[in-house]
């Protein structure tokens, strides 16, 4: 196997080792044989061996190859590529390398040899790099810069170039799909003056638009995609990422024309549902990149909230600090689910077109005004511009004692209860799923916290149970009384349901013996009587189906036969 290489990241060495020097100089003299300065402090010194073969040099960003060996002043080797028969691959000027290499490695020209000196506070500082590189030592460096690909050519064919001019902050980057909001300014390739007249441009105002609506081509999107908040690139559009051989008539651009845009990224607003069926949207406007946590489930929450009614002007509702706890439906379900997905100080647009997710059939009396109400049922859509102030988690299940849990668990089920009452079947399930699990667990439990824990799981299991024959998930369902059972096998109302779910799944025989067992238990049950006489009708009528079916069957075969007689019959006639 290959030695590996000592040649470490700038990130292994501790800030009080190296000193950050920033000005350099230029490079006045490219002759071989003379000791050339790179930095105003003599912190970098480039000997050059072999005179590269072009004018060009890597700028920041490229990815760089070359060849080296490392030695101490001694002239002992601690290091090289050369051994390991590989180029040593890396991206220049983003601190990947020692600050020497950023520096040195950046001066040269493709094919070029050179000794570059490194000073201890350009290398491995204080700390040195054991055991091979001992501390505060001066390294030199042969590099051969082999190679280098432009990562400003984004395809690497030239169609679609973007030279960063200001570095962004943060990590976060725009997806597709995503609004952006922009400063921009277009102008047609040829044109050379620096004065000429843009044929877009936004102002520093900035425009924001949806980043794949293609505003000025989908190069802009393609470079748009790789930046950061505060970056501002120009980026170079051959015709087939701008308007192609058509042209874009309102700009004044033709057909076949390549463009350039310069173009800053101000900010991101990111666009996701918040419920799966679409009709709750979040857009965030801001959101600080230093901060992760959400509040959950239980969360004291204080936000700031304008709610505004479909014409996006009439404010219907309005609170500078509005406390609430997560799950008391203290606000309306929509906001309290978007808020569940934001950090602590983002902004966001949420967006409800659905009165479920609101104020449902009960409307709502505005607190801006009580003349401006939402009536019952009111679709909109309403949109709420929110901000998460500050809140307070509820304790996770691994935060809390036993006896807490167990009270939790009851909370939760009673949560679910009223949600179900209230017609809100989704989120009842969620509570009544969360209540059994935060119990399931039980073994350090005391004998009354387990006789507790059993009953909060029974009921919990049984309602998702009837919650699942409601939406017809049948298999969901018998899943549920499943749990019921195991813990109950003498429950009725899990027998009762399961063999409801056996039957919409038309497994009739096993939804009789369910049947069967509950009336053994409870022979006077109603229920399970009217559900006992229903299966047998239904399995009556499967019958009935089944055996018209096997007399086409039987019939069709006949048929058949006969054909197959009657040709033949034919077929004798003939040669006779």
């Amino acid at each position: 196997m290959a030695e590996e290489s000592t040649f470490v990241p700038v990130e292994s060495i501790s800030p009080e080792d190296a000193v950050i020097q920033e000005e350099t100089t230029t490079v006045a003299d490219e002759s071989t044989n003379v000791e050339i300065p790179l930095t105003s402090d003599g912190g970098v010194t480039k000997l050059i061996l072999v005179k590269g073969s072009s004018d060009e040099s890597p700028q920041s960003g490229d990815k760089v190859e070359v060849h080296y060996v490392g030695t101490l002043l001694d002239g002992s080797k601690f290091d090289s590529s050369r051994d390991r028969g590989d180029p040593f691959v890396f991206e220049l000027g983003k601190g990947h390398v020692i600050r020497g290499w950023d520096v040195g490695v950046a001066s040269m020209k493709r094919g070029e040899k050179a000794v570059l000196t490194c000073r201890s506070d350009y290398a491995y500082g204080a700390s040195g790099s054991p055991p091979k590189i001992p501390a505060d030592a001066t390294l030199k460096f042969e590099v051969e810069l082999l190679n280098w690909r432009d990562t400003s050519d984004l395809f690497g064919d030239g169609t679609l170039i973007k030279k960063v001019v200001k570095e962004g902050t943060g990590w976060e980057l725009p997806k597709m799909g995503d609004e952006v909001h922009m400063r921009l300014a277009a102008w047609l390739a040829i044109a050379a003056d620096a004065d000429a007249k843009p044929f877009f441009e936004t102002g520093e105002e900035g425009k924001t638009f949806l980043l794949d609506d293609n505003l000025l081509g989908k190069g802009l999107v393609e470079a748009g995609v790789t930046m950061k908040i505060g970056e501002t690139a120009n980026i170079t559009l051959d015709p087939m990422f701008a308007f192609g051989d058509e042209g874009h008539e309102a700009y004044g651009v033709p057909g076949g024309a390549s463009i350039r845009i310069q173009a800053t990224l101000l900010e991101i607003h990111r666009l996701e549902n918040v419920t799966e069926d679409g009709l709750v949207v979040k857009k965030t406007l801001s959101s600080p990149e230093d901060q992760f946590r959400t509040p959950n489930d239980g969360s004291r929450v204080t936000i700031s909230l304008t709610g505004r009614l479909a014409d996006g002007q009439t404010v219907f509702d309005q609170h500078d600090a509005l406390t609430f706890t997560v799950g008391e439906d203290q606000v309306a379900e929509g906001v309290e689910l978007a808020v569940l997905k934001m950090r602590k100080s983002a902004r966001a647009l949420v967006t409800i077109s659905d009165p479920k997710y609101a104020y449902g059939t009960r409307g709502f009396s505005g607190s801006k005004a009580p003349e401006i109400v939402v009536p019952g049922g009111y679709a909109g859509p309403l949109t709420y511009e929110v901000q998460l102030l500050d809140f307070e988690n509820a304790k996770e299940s691994w935060e809390m004692n036993d006896g807490e849990k167990v009270e939790v668990a009851k909370a939760k089920k009673e949560k679910g209860n009223r949600y179900f009452k209230n017609g809100n079947v989704p989120r009842a399930a969620k509570m009544w799923d969360a209540a059994a699990h935060l119990v399931a667990d039980d073994k350090s439990f005391t004998a009354e916290q387990k006789s507790e824990s059993r009953e909060i799981r029974k009921s919990c299991y049984l309602n998702l149970a009837a919650a699942d024959l409601r939406g017809k998930m049948y298999k969901g369902a018998v899943e549920n009384c499943r749990q019921v059972l195991e813990l109950d096998p003498e429950n009725v109302k899990g027998l009762y349901r399961r063999a409801q779910a056996l039957a919409g799944l038309k497994e009739f025989l096993e939804a009789e013996k369910d049947i069967k067992k509950a009336l053994e238990l409870d022979s006077k049950n109603t229920d399970v009587l009217a559900l006992s006489k229903q299966i047998k009708m239904q399995v009556a009528e499967q019958n009935k189906k089944e055996r018209g079916m096997y007399a086409k069957i039987q019939v069709a075969e006949q048929n058949k036969k006969e054909r197959g007689m009657y040709a033949k019959m034919q077929v004798a006639e003939q040669n006779k």
